[in-house]
């Protein structure tokens, strides 16, 4: 605890005491007077909460008359800002000293000048020498002090508390006078009591009045007073406990680990767990992968949905995400003895009257298009003639398609559309007015070599090279 500052309106301060704070006899300039007696009063400084402690001296002037003054009666008014305040509320104050020729009635016991023990009201004062009415004849003027100490001060008095004590006396003029004074004498202005305000300027300090002395007690005198906040640090900046904050902003709280979510809140870092469970985790719109939480990491991730391979070996098993199915496609490039689609005859193959024994059963030379492919066709003609007339567009088509459709039908020939394809595709072109995609893959099917001998029996190598089974494509 330390010194602290005094605020003392209006007056010098000196070790947060008010210098007008004098106890005691203050000389005749500080008297209020009357006929034979004068009085002074001196106040110390307090503060709100505490009583005031105040002096005040009855003192016997009337050396030249030699008359004998008796106090009767000594009270205080404390001017609050309330209302004024007899002190003490009944009675009188209490004596605390008597000096020189001065004799003060006994209370109970013998009263001692000294400490003011058992002296009370009234109380003679007289010159120097004098022995009238029990006078001890002391060489200096009689006087007696008075203490007012038993008001509370309250927090709205002051800063200058003023009081005004007050003496009922009268002048004892000897035997036989008459027109003797007797009145009421009060002190003088001044000299009241100073209401201390304690106050530093720091608001990290606790500023204490004590006797009006004000002292201070601070937050911290080092950074090891300082308590560990939640975060941060703790240090002591002119007396008070601060926090240094563990962040400013989002990136001061980067952990490193893309599996959390960094936050500085209120100066703190807090750093969030992308996940705890599963169900923590987004799902990706993904049918072919499954969102989980890896507990190890705290981030979410995906595994692909598995499908288990099926018995072809020239199939891969996956998942189609549009269905979330798993579904069986080739697998590119083809593994060997996988290859599909390695033969194709081409038109002029089966237009030839000597190849019209190869035909599969299921179709007829005269058949029509219409009738085998469901369609509507320019002029409807025969497979064959399909199959031997010369042009573009869909005259060029359906000759590709019919050659397409008597490849996929045949046991020996390796073709790449089953029967059922080759249908639908001439029938998509039809609907679609589309013959050129289907055409040209008819084409490339139907040219990658013949494998259909004279005879009937599957040659090796095919009929690639043979121009006369490949006109009229």
């Amino acid at each position: 605890m330390s010194k602290g500052r005094c605020v003392v309106p209006g007056k010098m301060v000196i070790g947060c005491v008010a210098a007008s704070a004098i106890l005691g006899f203050m000389g005749d300039g500080a008297f209020g007077q009357e006929h034979g007696i004068g009085a002074t009063k001196g106040c110390v400084d307090r503060c709100a909460g505490e009583t005031t402690n105040c002096t005040a001296t009855a003192v016997y002037l009337d050396e030249n008359q030699g008359d004998i003054i008796r106090v009767l009666q000594a009270w205080d008014t404390v001017h609050a800002t309330g209302g004024d305040v007899r002190v003490p509320a009944a009675g009188n104050l209490p004596i605390i000293q008597v000096i020189g020729n001065a004799l003060c009635t006994d209370s109970g016991g013998a009263c001692n000048p000294a400490t003011g023990a058992n002296c009370v009201l009234p109380c003679l004062l007289g010159g120097p020498g004098d022995t009238g009415e029990g006078l001890p004849g002391l060489g200096t003027p009689g006087r007696a002090q008075f203490s007012s100490s038993t008001y509370v001060i309250q927090p709205g008095d002051g800063p200058n508390l003023g009081d005004t004590v007050r003496f009922e006396w009268e002048d004892l003029c000897g035997s036989g006078a008459t027109n003797c004074p007797l009145g009421t004498l009060v002190t003088p202005a001044g000299s009241n009591t100073d209401v201390i305000v304690c106050d530093d300027l720091n608001p990290c300090t606790r500023d204490i009045c004590t006797l009006g002395v004000c002292t201070v007690d601070p937050d911290c005198e080092s950074d090891a007073d300082c308590p560990d906040p939640q975060c941060g640090e703790g240090v002591c900046v002119n007396s008070c406990c601060e926090t240094v904050p563990e962040c400013d902003d989002n990136e001061d709280c980067d952990d490193g680990n893309s599996c959390t979510r960094d936050d500085c809140v209120d100066g703190c870092c807090r750093h969030v767990p992308d996940c705890e469970i599963d169900a923590n985790c987004t799902d990706d719109g993904d049918l072919c992968t499954v969102e989980f939480c890896d507990t190890a990491t705290s981030c979410c991730d995906v595994r692909d949905v598995e499908c288990e391979p099926d018995s072809d070996p020239c199939t891969l098993e996956s998942c189609d995400s549009a269905t979330g199915d798993c579904v069986s496609t080739p697998i590119e490039p083809p593994p060997p003895g996988c290859e599909e689609g390695g033969d194709g005859c081409t038109p002029g193959f089966w237009k030839q009257p000597h190849h019209l024994q190869f035909w599969c059963d299921a179709y007829s030379p005269e058949d029509h298009v219409d009738d085998v492919f469901g369609v509507t066709s320019t002029g409807n003609p025969t497979l064959l003639k399909a199959l031997s007339t010369g042009g573009g567009g869909e005259i060029a088509f359906l000759r590709h398609a019919v050659a397409a459709l008597l490849n996929s039908c045949h046991d020996e020939v390796d073709y790449a559309f089953s029967t059922a394809t080759v249908i639908e595709m001439v029938q998509d072109a039809y609907e679609s007015g589309d013959f050129a995609t289907p055409h040209g893959e008819f084409e490339e099917e139907n040219e990658r070599g013949c494998t259909v001998d004279k005879s009937g029996a599957v040659r090796e190598g095919g009929l690639r090279g043979n121009s006369q089974l490949n006109k009229n494509r």
